[in-house]
């Protein structure tokens, strides 16, 4: 799935081009969330603090297979990846999310 950065993200001003801190301090599109939710079977976890889960079903280490939820973190792991030199245009970059942007 191939998706535009501008897809992913709200932009807070009339900006296309973005650091990691500042692609970071912006929020996630809901319709990304919930197309990425539809289309991996996942719930998205807005906190990521994982403190009292006993039984681990929301730890980032678990591969793909045994994951719930999915985070803002792990989008933007996904992104840092994808795109690595430290910018990004939101109009211009795109990535792809396959069932290995977990990994």
């Amino acid at each position: 799935m191939r998706i535009k950065l501008s897809e992913i993200f709200v932009p807070h001003r009339d900006q296309s081009s973005y650091t990691w801190e500042e692609l970071l301090a912006l929020d996630l599109c809901p319709s990304f969330i919930s197309m990425m939710a539809d289309h991996f079977f996942l719930m998205y976890l807005e906190n990521t603090q994982s403190e009292g889960d006993l039984c681990f079903s929301q730890d980032k280490n678990l591969l793909f297979p045994y994951r719930m939820t999915f985070s803002k973190q792990d989008v933007m792991k996904h992104i840092m990846k994808s795109c690595p030199d430290g910018r990004v245009n939101l109009k211009r970059d795109e990535v792809i999310f396959t069932e290995t942007f977990f990994l």
